[in-house]
C-alpha cells in the first residue's frame, strides 16, 4: 500500500496535547514528521500560532473530538480522541462508511424533541469566530445572530458561551452542563461549535450560520423556519463523525492511517 501522504506536523510551539498526538502519528503513519520540509499535506493542531495561513493549502485539521473529549482531570492519554478532518475545520463530506466505529461510542441518539422553551445560542471561540465570520468577533456575531433570530420568533434566547477557565476550555470547566442547557431548548444556533453534535444526539434541531458547522447535512440554515425546524435523518452523520476522529492509541497503531487511506483521502 502506498503511503497516504507525506505529512508535515505543524508545531508552532510545544504543548503536551500536541506533542503526544504528533508522537503517535510519527509512529503510526508511514511518513509523518514534525515541521517536515518535504511533504504533501500539513497537519494542523487547532488554529494556534499562524496555522490559519496553512488553511489555504492542503491540510488535515486536528482538534477537539465529537465524542470522547480529553478531560484534564483524567489524563488517560491513549484513550483520548481527537478530530481528524480532511481539508476543513470539519469534514462535511458524506462518506460511505460503516457504523462500526459509531457503535463503539455506545451513544444513544434520542428521538427528536417536539417541545422546548428557548433558543439556545452557542458561539464559538474568538479565534474560530474570526476564521469563519471575520472580521466579526463573538459579540458582533451574537448581536447579528440574535437580531436575525428575533425576526422569526418571540421565544426567549439563552446564550451559552464557550466555557473557559484556567487555560482549559470545554465541558470539564463549565459551570452549567451542556446537557442541562439542552434539556428545555427548542433548538440550538451555532456558527461552527461542536455543541451542534451534542444537540443532535439529544434530539434538539440545529441551525448554523456558517458552512463549516459539524452538523453538516443535518443543519437548518434558514431562520424563517426556526419555529418549525427540519428534522433530518441523523444516523449516517454520526457514522461519518466516528470516522473523522481517532484516539492517540489508534494513531500510534496505524488505524488512523489505514482508515484515512480507505475512506477519507480524496483520490479523485
Amino acid at each position: 500500500m502506498e503511503p497516504f501522504e507525506k505529512l508535515s506536523l505543524v508545531m508552532p510551539r510545544p504543548s503536551p496535547k500536541m506533542e503526544r498526538i504528533y508522537a503517535a502519528l510519527e509512529e503510526g503513519h508511514p511518513d509523518a514528521k514534525i515541521n517536515a520540509h518535504t511533504f504533501t499535506r500539513y497537519v494542523l493542531w487547532g488554529l494556534i500560532g499562524n496555522n490559519v495561513l496553512y488553511t489555504n493549502g492542503d491540510f488535515i485539521f486536528c482538534d477537539m473530538p465529537y465524542n470522547g473529549r480529553y478531560d484534564p482531570n483524567n489524563e488517560q492519554w491513549d484513550e483520548t480522541y481527537w478530530r481528524w478532518c480532511y481539508q476543513g475545520l470539519h469534514d462535511n463530506r458524506k462518506l460511505d462508511v460503516p457504523s462500526d466505529r459509531f457503535e463503539q461510542w455506545q451513544l444513544n441518539i434520542k428521538p427528536w424533541k417536539n417541545d422546548g422553551d428557548y433558543i439556545l445560542i452557542c458561539p464559538s471561540s474568538e479565534t474560530m469566530t474570526f476564521f469563519m465570520h471575520g472580521p466579526k468577533n463573538v459579540d458582533e456575531w451574537l448581536e447579528q445572530t440574535i437580531n436575525e433570530v428575533k425576526q422569526y420568533t418571540n421565544r426567549p434566547i439563552k446564550i451559552r458561551r464557550k466555557p473557559r477557565k484556567g487555560g482549559t476550555s470545554g465541558p470539564s470547566v463549565a459551570d452549567v452542563s451542556l446537557e442541562s442547557d439542552l434539556a428545555n431548548a427548542h433548538c440550538v444556533v451555532v456558527s461552527g461549535s461542536i455543541c451542534a453534535i451534542d444537540a443532535l444526539a439529544a434530539g434538539v434541531p440545529v441551525f448554523a450560520t456558517s458552512n463549516v458547522a459539524p452538523s453538516a447535512w443535518c443543519t437548518n440554515r434558514d431562520f424563517s423556519n426556526i419555529e418549525n425546524p427540519y428534522k433530518y435523518d441523523r444516523e449516517h452523520l454520526f457514522y461519518n463523525l466516528a470516522y473523522k476522529q481517532y484516539s492517540i492509541k489508534e494513531m500510534r497503531e496505524g488505524i488512523c492511517y489505514e482508515n484515512s487511506m480507505r475512506f477519507l483521502y480524496d483520490k479523485s
